[in-house]
């Protein structure tokens, strides 16, 4: 079988080459801009002639930069659909070139590549990152028009037999990335081949109930590479997740090592860390709202003006929650069951309590159990005793402390239902990073100025 890519596959490589474009012209400015931080600021400053020197150096680096970058395959027009990990490998590519660099220079005694070093990395991240980023928006908005652009993926689903007719789901947040274009059941690689060749797909998704073998699964991706079609498996373990697997040598196979560990002693001190400095920079920041916040209340209803409650927080220790009283003295007698979903427009709101609701602003006082330490910025949503179900999940998600936010508060608030919102409080302990709090954090921030979900 001879190779003949696509019109996908064009569309891919045409934006690769963009991108190698880009890094070229970003990578040239910051060493163009270094040169003129060196003439301006550098020791040369009185001298009447240009160091020629200097741009060599800055020449030499600009070279050894965009080999990094291609050599970290950090143009894959696949890893746009990630986005984190686009960056990510940008990043890293920098980092090393610019640690060999300066070790190189500082062995070879190039003082002048001080300046080169020092200057150009922050603001070469800066402009490359950024760089990457306004691409990939401008790919994403394309999604959202007609023709779908280069990141819109044609999906042909390979599943079982009794599952035939009912196409994989495959969605990224946000955006319609995913198209599907035909379900299959037959374990041929070659007949998936034309099957997918027929429904103009640019992407087969093998789902973990395909009857395809291992080796079929290879002979498939050789197939499908041949025309320039992406293959996407779903692994048949839950626990296969980015950064938690390692492969392990074995004379005749690879071999997964899952990691089940939560978090290290490393990742619990970054995160406990990350939550101390971030609360004592809010604290300040948000009572002067708190405290017109609670003028307002004791307006209407009287005291207290706080709302405290028992919560089950790590390791199911309980814990107490305070937030800013937003019903009437008297809404306990008419509490809900266990587990029922949020009322829109509850009765037993006040009008003060609807607008702190709706902003958020009933939850500063939890501020203060990130500062004791029974709670975090970002985690699960603390329950109560009598919503917690005798389940692995529910075991889960207690090994980590409760969150003022987490992928509940950002993937739909009250919207979701408890079932829902319990698997993702599963997926960030599974899956926790430091940048995927921060990321947490940045979209709480959209979801709150939405008004999303906040009832």
């Amino acid at each position: 079988m001879t190779r003949s890519d696509g019109a996908a596959s064009v569309r891919r490589r045409r934006v690769r080459f963009a991108v190698s474009m880009l890094d070229t012209v970003l990578v040239v400015f910051t060493m163009l801009l270094s040169a003129l931080v060196e003439r301006l600021l550098g020791a040369n400053l009185d001298r009447v002639d240009w160091d020629s020197g200097y741009l060599y150096v800055c020449a030499a680096l600009a070279a050894v930069w965009l080999v990094s970058l291609s050599l970290a395959d950090s143009r894959d027009s696949n890893l746009l659909l990630l986005g984190s990990d686009y960056y990510a490998r940008v990043i890293r590519a920098t980092f090393g070139a610019f640690g060999l660099f300066a070790v190189g220079a500082l062995a070879g005694g190039v003082s002048s590549a001080r300046t080169a070093v020092g200057f150009g990395f922050p603001i070469g991240i800066v402009l490359l990152v950024g760089g990457r980023w306004a691409l990939r928006q401008r790919l994403l908005r394309q999604v959202r028009s007609a023709t779908g652009g280069v990141l819109r993926q044609r999906v042909l689903s390979v599943v079982a037999s009794e599952q035939a007719g009912e196409p994989a789901v495959l969605a990224v947040p946000g955006f319609d990335l995913f198209e599907a274009v035909g379900v299959v059941s037959t374990p041929d690689p070659d007949d998936i081949v034309r099957a997918a060749q027929q429904s103009d797909a640019t992407l087969v998704f093998v789902t973990r109930g395909s009857p395809l073998t291992p080796r079929q699964i290879q002979v498939l991706g050789w197939r499908l590479d041949a025309i320039g079609v992406a293959l996407c498996v779903e692994p048949s373990a839950a626990m296969i997740r980015p950064g938690k697997t390692l492969l392990l040598p074995h004379p005749t196979t690879t071999v997964l090592l899952v990691r089940t560990v939560h978090l290290s002693l490393r990742d619990r001190f970054i995160k406990r860390g990350a939550d101390l400095v971030i609360a004592l920079v809010l604290i300040p920041v948000l009572l002067p709202v708190a405290l017109i916040s609670a003028i307002a209340i004791a307006w209407e209803d009287g005291r207290p003006v706080l709302f405290r409650q028992a919560r089950v927080g790590r390791g199911g220790k309980k814990f107490s929650i305070y937030k800013l009283r937003t019903m009437y003295r008297d809404a306990d007698s008419e509490r809900p069951t266990p587990r029922s979903p949020k009322v829109h427009d509850d009765p037993r709101c006040t009008r003060t309590g609807r607008f702190l609701r709706r902003w958020s602003i009933d939850e500063i006082p939890q501020l203060w159990c990130v500062l004791v330490g029974t709670m975090s910025l970002v985690g699960p949503r603390p329950r109560l005793e009598s919503e917690l179900l005798d389940s692995p999940e529910e075991f889960r998600r207690l090994e980590a402390r409760p969150g003022i936010s987490g992928l509940w508060q950002t993937s739909g608030r009250a919207n979701l239902t408890f079932d829902e919102a319990d698997l993702l409080d599963v997926e960030y302990v599974d899956n926790w990073s430091l940048i995927g709090d921060i990321v947490i954090i940045a979209r709480t921030v959209r979801t709150v100025l939405s008004r999303r979900g906040a009832y």
